[in-house]
This record gives C-alpha cells, sequence and structure tokens, in this order.
C-alpha cells in the first residue's frame, strides 16, 4: 500500500490530509467517490509515510 499527501477542493474550500492506496490512480478514485475536486497527489515515502498511514484521513 502506498501513503499519498493530497490537496484538493471540497465544497470551493481547500483541504488537506493524507489517503492510503495501491496505487496513484486509486488514491484519485477514493477522492473523487468523496466529492473532492481539483486534486494533487504527492506520495510519501520512508518512515514518514509508514506512520501517516495510520492516522490516514482516507484509507
Amino acid at each position: 500500500m502506498a501513503v499519498f499527501e493530497y490537496r484538493a477542493l471540497l465544497n470551493k474550500q481547500r483541504m488537506s490530509g493524507t489517503v492510503v492506496a495501491d496505487d496513484r490512480i486509486r488514491a484519485f478514485d477514493k477522492l473523487k467517490k468523496k466529492n473532492y475536486d481539483n486534486i494533487e497527489l504527492h506520495q510519501i515515502k520512508g518512515l514518514s509515510a509508514f506512520i501517516r498511514q495510520f492516522s490516514a484521513d482516507v484509507k
């Protein structure tokens, strides 16, 4: 599982957080299902990714 940091719009409000998914496309799909728009994804690696996967906003 990969961990991504996202920035997106939800109801014209800027949101950010983390999402756990198999790959970038599935992460994008998970956010689209939650009605996020203008999505920017950045993969997180290493120890930071390991720790942040437990507190991810979208799993």
